[in-house]
């Protein structure tokens, strides 16, 4: 079966740790897109519904917590990685505890980036995968009571009974 292909927004502060992400990561055969604002990246969020997104600590109009909570608000699920620096390490944990898939440091592995977007995307895919199974299961659910599907069934003893 053949690979699917990697949608990447990379969310830029401009230093060159992100051109030679970009590199990497169109190495690997990704299509990448780049950002150098919020607001650009929620635009091209919106648009392009990339499967991983890349962002700087802090962008011109914001910080990753803003690309973050766009990326979970989104419809289709995102997975952000947060392109730090040696300086401002301490918030690792805390952009994982507020929604990012992970965070990463340079100078860059390609043997890393690859496993981290690869891993990353499939994490994005697969939660595509259960939400669009959610929307096919939900009108069934709704529409149809215990009973209606399981006529057998006995809800005060939750056992079955065969009638």
């Amino acid at each position: 079966m053949a690979q699917k292909k990697v949608f990447a927004l990379l969310a830029s502060d401009g230093r060159s740790c992100f051109d030679d992400l970009r590199a990497y990561l169109k190495g690997q055969g990704m299509e990448v897109w780049m950002a150098e604002s919020c607001n650009s990246a929620m635009r091209l969020l919106e648009q392009t519904h990339p499967e991983v997104v890349f962002t700087a600590p802090s962008l011109a109009d914001g910080t990753w917590v803003r690309i973050v909570d766009a990326a979970q608000e989104m419809e289709v699920p995102t997975s952000v990685i947060v392109v730090g620096t040696h300086a401002d390490s301490r918030w690792c944990l805390s952009a994982i505890e507020q929604g990012a898939f992970d965070f990463t440091l340079p100078p860059f592995e390609i043997d890393h980036i690859s496993r981290l977007a690869g891993t990353a995307a499939e994490d994005a895919r697969q939660r595509r995968e259960a939400e669009a199974l959610k929307d096919i299961a939900s009108p069934i659910h709704s529409e149809t009571s215990r009973e209606g599907l399981f006529p057998f069934f006995n809800n005060e003893t939750a056992d079955w009974r065969h009638q």
